[in-house]
């Protein structure tokens, strides 16, 4: 396997309230600081976007370094994105304000919504301040097909 996604379906009974965070106590050497104000602040910028709107949430999407940029990702958003169109409902997402994996998105019709900004000084950690962004991808208009691109 090279490349995988999580998606959370809006049709998922037992789709989970937060981000997925693991219960238990956090490995050894993790800025608890930190974390908690990832986990807390990424659960209320989902909260705050989706409004409780029905979506497809892009929890996880992940490829080997060796093989991204190959298209791999890419697939992996076709068929939620092409089916959340179907339904006419939007798809969601999160992630690390990273300007090639925001532009990524962006290529397949994802917008830039909202921000999280987390004071890394505030944590103990040597920085300035993290960003965190939430995409959506509204389902597709007369003129886009699914994946956010003009029909010629």
């Amino acid at each position: 396997m090279i490349a995988w996604a999580y998606w959370i379906l809006p049709d998922n009974k037992d789709r989970p309230i937060s981000s997925g965070a693991l219960p238990g106590r956090p490995p050894w050497g993790l800025n608890r600081a930190f974390c908690g104000n990832a986990v807390n602040g990424t659960e209320d910028l989902r909260t705050r976007v989706l409004k409780g709107r029905k979506s497809y949430v892009l929890n996880q999407l992940v490829t080997l370094p060796e093989h991204q940029r190959r298209g791999a990702s890419g697939m992996l958003l076709t068929w939620p994105v092409e089916r959340a169109a179907k339904e006419g409902i939007l798809c969601y997402l999160d992630t690390e304000l990273d300007g090639e994996v925001v532009k990524m998105y962006g290529k397949r019709g994802f917008v830039v919504v909202d921000r999280l900004h987390i004071d890394l000084k505030n944590c103990g950690i040597d920085g300035d301040t993290y960003t965190h962004v939430a995409m959506i991808k509204e389902p597709a208009t007369s003129g886009e097909n699914e994946m956010g691109g003009k029909y010629v």
